[in-house]
């Protein structure tokens, strides 16, 4: 089952990692964000069990249907859909086979994306019936790890990356987050261990501070001002295969994704 050309063929980057507390949403958030300077993005969270999007964005409102699509959410600029903006935040989710494909189906095809140049997909951690679901789905464009400097993190992430070059995905990029932090007792910088550099040593890799799952509002200026270097290097990387096509049209999104009308109404209306 595949989608229409909406989501076929380019701009449409996956933000993945092995391990999961390495602050890959918020990596996805601020790379949707700095994209966003340059075309119009759309921020999709598919970790259908535990959705963070919404609370790194402040939201807590739900979308509406329209014309028989579920129209995303505009923060920032950009376009948002995710399972935790459609049931209250302390409602527990369990996915699995039909179920999870079905809702990941309909969050692409029944939300109406028109109009966006580049769709940012936010994945669980690991490599599971989500990711897989998902190539099904889609033929990505792009994707971007996320990791720390820690033995166990840079084990899962080479996983990681071994499976998305098997999908052949395109790796542009892998984030080490944490790569800034500081010993709170002697002030001394964390080094990265050297299998940490051994597993990334295949692809560029983008440097962060000390960014957890949390807020982006909530980042202190150094936090942000360190922060803004390295997506910045990362929205470049990105930008080289996510950029205006050939014709140099703004995008290939067509006007209408071919909603379903009854299904969106249901998808809405069933998680509440």
């Amino acid at each position: 089952m595949r989608l229409s050309a909406a989501f076929t063929g380019r701009r449409t980057v996956l933000v993945a990692g092995g391990k999961g507390g390495v602050g890959k949403t918020t990596v996805a958030v601020l790379l949707a964000l700095g994209l966003s300077r340059r075309m119009r993005v759309g921020l999709l969270d598919a970790d259908l069990s535990g959705p963070s999007v919404p609370r790194a964005l402040g939201l807590d409102g739900r979308p509406r249907v329209a014309n028989g699509c579920i129209e995303p959410v505009r923060a920032l600029g950009l376009d948002v859909m995710s399972v935790g903006l459609l049931a209250p935040p302390d409602k527990a989710f369990a996915w699995q086979g039909p179920l999870l494909r079905g809702v990941l189906y309909q969050l692409l095809s029944d939300v109406s994306w028109r109009g966006t140049d580049a769709l940012v997909i936010d994945t669980p951690p690991g490599t599971a019936e989500t990711h897989l679901a998902l190539l099904d789905l889609l033929r990505p464009t792009a994707a971007v790890v996320v990791t720390t400097p820690h033995p166990l993190a840079a084990a899962d992430t080479s996983r990681c990356l071994s499976f998305l070059r098997g999908a052949e995905v395109p790796v542009v990029a892998a984030v080490n987050n944490m790569a800034e932090y500081r010993c709170e007792r002697c002030g001394a910088l964390a080094r990265m261990p050297e299998q940490v550099t051994e597993a990334l040593s295949s692809v560029p890799v983008v440097t962060l501070p000390f960014l957890q799952d949390a807020s982006v509002m909530a980042l202190g200026p150094a936090l942000v001002e360190g922060a803004a270097r390295g997506i910045d290097v990362l929205v470049d990387l990105v930008s080289a295969v996510c950029g205006p096509d050939e014709a140099g049209s703004p995008g290939n999104v067509p006007e209408s994704t071919g909603c379903d009308p009854a299904g969106a109404v249901r998808c809405a209306e069933e998680m509440r």
